[in-house]
């Protein structure tokens, strides 16, 4: 999904749009403190995956982020 990402990227660019695109390659151990980090520099946060929704790494994402009680 990297690539895939990296592309959208290129495109919102062209828009005024700085993302940021992680290369997250396992989703667990999540490094919670990086994603803390990229929350706060950023307006929001989108995740990619082509494994699974329910349990896969937005889930992942959004607990470590709840675990901070920075979303609900």
């Amino acid at each position: 999904m990297v690539a895939t990402a990296a592309k959208a990227a290129s495109l919102l660019r062209k828009h005024g749009i700085s993302p940021t695109v992680v290369n997250a390659r396992f989703a667990k151990p999540i490094d919670s403190e990086a994603f803390v980090d990229l929350y706060r520099a950023h307006d929001c946060i989108f995740t990619m995956e082509s494994n699974t929704i329910v349990g896969g790494f937005g889930a992942t994402v959004a607990e470590a982020l709840c675990s901070y009680g920075l979303i609900r």
